[in-house]
């Protein structure tokens, strides 16, 4: 019995520690902004070439999905830079993301140079867009 009680009671402890931890987003970006090439840096670390899109993509649909440079974001603050070949930043923003069960919280700071970015999501996914 003593067995069972403490079989139990871990079930308990670790079914109700998931919803205490953070996950994250799986975050495509794109641009909306035909022309020149746009690269993505997150955290100073070059992630690749933005794609240009003529339509926005969404989370439901997986084909427009992969038409986007994707990457994980786990909760926390970023340091995201778009730059043109030669490196000049274009667009500087501070992403916060942070999801815990069903709380959401995505923000951004930016500088206030040129340019800007808008944000959809769903669940665990996260649509970043670079428009002007």
């Amino acid at each position: 019995m003593k067995n069972i009680i403490t079989i139990c009671a871990s079930i308990f402890l670790l079914s109700g520690c998931s919803t205490m931890y953070t996950q994250g987003f799986d975050t495509y970006f794109w641009t909306s902004i035909p022309g020149e090439e746009r690269f993505l840096f997150i955290e100073g670390k070059q992630k690749g070439l933005i794609p240009y899109l003529p339509s926005a993509p969404n989370c439901e649909n997986d084909s427009s999905k992969q038409a986007c440079l994707k990457e994980y974001l786990p909760s926390g603050n970023y340091a995201i830079e778009v730059r043109n070949v030669s490196g000049k930043v274009l667009y500087e923003e501070t992403l916060t993301v942070k999801r815990r069960g069903d709380n959401v919280t995505i923000g951004t700071t930016t500088p206030g140079k040129g340019g800007k970015s808008v944000r959809t999501f769903k669940g665990g996914c996260l649509m970043e867009e670079f428009a002007e």
